[in-house]
């Protein structure tokens, strides 16, 4: 058995802490932990034996194909509602048909919002069959130690599997924190099923526990922004326009942009600067921007994040934002006017077509000295400046806006070092 720390549970585990409503899906062998675990929260909990059903087909068969997933889950009555699923590491074994199916099924008995946990295995080789789980507190699971042997399917990207579940969501993707086993990946679902939140995806890389306990807000003030206002205008004319946001971790489906977008993903970009500030390295592990889709992004907003990077990184940034754009491709930044800044990114929420609220998330101000505008023109060597905007009324003084155009040609040049 092995024990991993379990950043994703522990998330669903606080949000549902504080009702004594809440009905939970086990689709894996119930544990004795998982049942204290929740029971003392006054959850009702249903057993199904689905995993306990693949494994045996997996076993016996080589052919995943023949398993019928239909078959293998129980049959709940129409006012059935789930307020959590628990899928585990099922979805490893199933190809993309099967999970549409198993998706489609529980849709019914999902309510707005009912969350969805899983797990995935990165590693060519896995194990057989589906673990077991052994819950021991709500940070902790252990885990089986099954025979390890290539996988069957395929590691089907996270676009892949979320076109194969309309209706739900990614809230949030962890991986590489401390105490969680090597080669797993832990995702928070959430079923949205409104038009409005369709294709929403939020990709995380972090070390950090935004999603456990969200950071404390000592400010929030209104700004008038005129780089908004051209993308909401952008986003009345273009039902498919798709926005991705490098900003902190939120559970945001009442902002502006994101329900006119027709496509919203989001990075959170300082996650993975702390991570580097914490190895000591500049190197942004940015494999989380390789986005495989057929459309490629409309807008960038990187909000105050390039405040908190050093030359390299944001050169770094360019290269990989480069690769995600096409030629009417805008870039959103919004730099610092004076020495002092908040010493950790705020969070901004769109309010309307040109309003934004800035929440200050630190309480100290950092005076270390940072990029400055005139450098990011010649960082970003893959998009030139296209507008800027500072001391307008109803703007904030600390902040001049910046928009950048994607030019393809100056993506295409050999990358200059930083000096």
């Amino acid at each position: 058995m092995a024990l991993h720390r379990s950043p994703a549970f522990t998330a669903i585990y606080n949000e549902i802490k504080n009702s004594d409503r809440n009905r939970v899906l086990e689709l894996g062998p119930m544990s004795g932990g998982c049942f204290q675990l929740f029971s003392k929260l006054s959850c009702k909990i249903q057993v199904e034996n689905f995993a306990e059903s693949l494994r045996e087909h997996l076993l016996s068969k080589s052919d995943i194909s023949e398993f019928d997933v239909l078959s293998n889950l129980a049959s709940y009555k129409e006012d059935d509602k789930f307020d959590v699923i628990l899928v585990w590491d099922l979805l490893n074994y199933l190809n993309l048909g099967q999970v549409t199916q198993f998706f489609d099924y529980l849709r019914p008995f999902c309510k707005p919002n009912t969350l969805v946990y899983m797990l995935r295995y990165a590693d060519k080789n896995i194990p057989h069959v589906p673990r077991k789980f052994s819950v021991k507190d709500k940070y902790l699971l252990e885990l089986s130690d099954d025979d390890v042997r290539p996988r069957l399917m395929p590691h089907y990207s996270t676009m892949q599997l979320l076109r194969s579940m309309p209706g739900y969501y990614l809230q949030d993707t962890l991986l590489g924190q401390a105490g969680m086993l090597k080669g797993i990946t832990e995702h928070v679902l959430r079923f949205l099923p409104s038009a409005e939140s369709k294709h929403l995806i939020s990709k995380s890389e972090t070390t950090r526990t935004d999603l456990i306990k969200p950071p404390a807000v000592y400010g929030t003030k209104k700004h008038l922004s005129p780089s908004i206002a051209e993308v909401m205008s952008l986003l009345q004319s273009d039902d498919d326009f798709v926005v991705l946001d490098l900003g902190a971790p939120a559970n945001r489906p009442e902002d502006d942009i994101v329900k006119r977008s027709g496509s919203y993903f989001r990075v959170d970009l300082f996650s993975m600067l702390e991570l580097c500030r914490s190895q000591k390295t500049e190197t942004l592990n940015l494999s989380v921007l390789d986005y495989q889709m057929t459309k490629k992004f409309d807008v960038i907003l990187v909000w105050d994040l390039f405040n908190y990077c050093t030359p390299a990184q944001i050169q770094q940034l360019d290269r990989a934002l480069s690769s995600i754009s096409h030629s009417d491709t805008f870039l959103l930044s919004y730099m610092y006017t004076g020495r002092n800044h908040p010493s950790t990114p705020s969070r901004f929420e769109v309010v309307d077509g040109s309003r934004v609220s800035i929440s200050t998330t630190s309480a100290s101000f950092s005076s270390l000295k940072s990029v400055t505008g005139v450098s990011l023109l010649r960082l970003l060597e893959s998009f030139g400046m296209d507008k800027t905007y500072a001391y307008r009324d109803g703007m904030d003084r600390n902040i001049i806006e910046y928009i950048f155009a994607f030019n393809e040609r100056a993506a295409m040049m050999p990358l200059k070092k930083s000096g």
